[in-house]
């Protein structure tokens, strides 16, 4: 899986809500 830079992404990636900050954190690769 491939490393995306986004404050306050990496520190939130953890397994078990791995697809809840997925979808907390598109809008964020959206605007980048």
């Amino acid at each position: 899986m491939p490393r995306i830079v986004v404050p306050g992404y990496e520190a939130d990636t953890t397994g078990s809500s791995k697809d809840t900050n997925e979808n907390e954190n598109r809008p964020l690769l959206q605007q980048w």
